[in-house]
């Protein structure tokens, strides 16, 4: 563990910070403390899901550890011993690419974690350095085991979340070119006029599979309010999201802007980064157009792909995202209803909004196993022919949330997976994607 910008007492000191504690309990903290704790534990991914008895315990015997900027917490082929969660500041998440340069993958903020590899004992994939000041609680491996014993049921879950975000890692340090996005992100955003035509799941798909050739390189952001469902079909658990991210950098320029951006979404093992467009029902009613257009420009330079997931609702925000969008995904279902209202959009979209039918991506989901309206009429209906067409499924897209996967990686005979990879191939051929996703 090194701090570079410091000097060799101040990286000794630091280390020391990082290292220190004695395994056990801890001096008793104060009653304010461990409140405190409690409610930093209660945002980690890893934690939020254990009983409260075992949180207030845990609570009790994590160490407050307080570190400056370009400070190392986890290093790289090491194995650490200690669980560090992010009371507040920002920590970089890297790893050592081909020649020796660190590449980026994530940015970790406030309630997420690091250290993985203290509950599983395997040398980390990553390193993480402190971006800002920050503010950690450490929990150490006598301490976990003291409230969690091995082999207990949460310790059996937490390592079962722990090595999902260990080998998710592992898989994109494996697939990774690790070049640097050429020019700006191509920005697609998904669209139905009704409910239940499996949008998001085509979202999400898409970007697995864009993300095969890019990983780390493909954002997915989900503006379906006002609950957005995104993070949890992805079997994510968001922290933060674009309207916070936005709160926190609304007093400082654009890079400010991105790193708190970058700070709340989430990797996927796929590759694939998600950020959620609000966590509560408020915060949703209170983004604007304005808002969303200056978080998606802030990110096109840091990304190939910018998937936006839309709603149903044709407002102001959904129009301006539109409007910024290369490629607009309508997803419509073979039933009057959808086509109906997928024929009225199209109109909007031609005449209202002058969109060039090029930009206007059809895919026909078949949520069905028999379609209720005829191929000839669905042409007759919206004026042209779907580019691509998927396939009835069977229930696969609920088993995968069910499981917490993604169909393009682990069914790629699937029709999800095969439209979806037609869809990306269509995609890759863009000036900015640069290259087509492996199959």
């Amino acid at each position: 563990m090194e701090a570079p910008s410091q000097d060799s007492g101040a990286r000794a000191s630091a280390a020391q910070d990082v290292r220190a504690g004695t395994p056990g309990l801890p001096a008793a903290p104060t009653l304010g403390q461990v409140v405190r704790n409690l409610v930093t534990l209660e945002q980690a991914p890893a934690f939020y899901a254990l009983p409260d008895h075992e949180l207030r315990r845990l609570a009790r015997r994590v160490r407050v550890v307080e570190l400056g900027p370009r400070v190392r917490v986890v290093e790289q082929g090491r194995v650490g011993d200690t669980i560090y969660v992010i009371e507040q500041g920002t920590c970089l998440l890297t790893v050592e690419g081909e020649g020796g340069h660190a590449v980026s993958l994530s940015r970790l903020g406030d309630g997420d974690l690091c250290g993985e590899t203290a509950v599983l004992g395997e040398p980390s994939a990553v390193t993480v350095t402190t971006a800002t000041p920050c503010r950690l609680l450490a929990l150490d491996q006598a301490s976990l085991r003291a409230v969690l014993p091995e082999a207990s049921p949460s310790e059996a879950d937490l390592r079962r979340l722990m090595a999902r975000r260990h080998a998710g890692y592992k898989e994109t340090i494996a697939r990774a070119h690790w070049d640097s996005p050429a020019g700006e992100a191509t920005v697609i955003a998904t669209y139905a006029s009704k409910g239940g035509s499996g949008r998001t799941t085509i979202a999400i798909n898409l970007a697995a599979q864009l993300a095969r050739a890019h990983p780390g390189a493909v954002l997915l952001i989900d503006l379906d309010f006002p609950h957005n469902q995104v993070a949890v079909l992805s079997g994510l658990v968001p922290t933060s999201s674009l309207t916070r991210a936005s709160w926190t950098a609304s007093l400082g320029d654009a890079g400010d802007l991105e790193d708190a951006l970058l700070s709340a979404a989430q990797l996927h093992a796929s590759g694939y980064l998600v950020l959620s467009g609000a966590l509560r029902v408020m915060e949703a009613e209170l983004v604007d157009a304005e808002q969303v257009t200056r978080a998606i420009r802030a990110l096109k330079s840091t990304f190939r792909y910018i998937i936006v997931d839309l709603g149903i609702s044709l407002n102001e925000l959904t129009l301006s995202v539109i409007d910024l969008a290369e490629h607009l995904v309508l997803v419509l279902t073979p039933e009057l209803p959808s086509l109906k209202s997928g024929r009225d959009v199209l109109q909007i979209f031609r005449d209202q909004m002058h969109l060039p039918e090029e930009r206007v991506t059809l895919v026909l989901n078949h949520r069905q196993a028999h379609a209720v309206v005829a191929s000839e009429a669905v042409e007759r209906a919206l004026g042209r022919l779907p580019a691509v067409e998927i396939g009835h499924d069977g229930n696969k897209p609920e088993r995968a949330v069910l499981a917490g996967t993604v169909l393009a990686l682990t069914d790629p005979r699937s029709e999800i997976a095969r439209g979806t990879r037609r869809l990306a191939e269509m995609f890759a051929t863009d000036g900015a994607g640069g290259g087509e996703p492996t199959s």
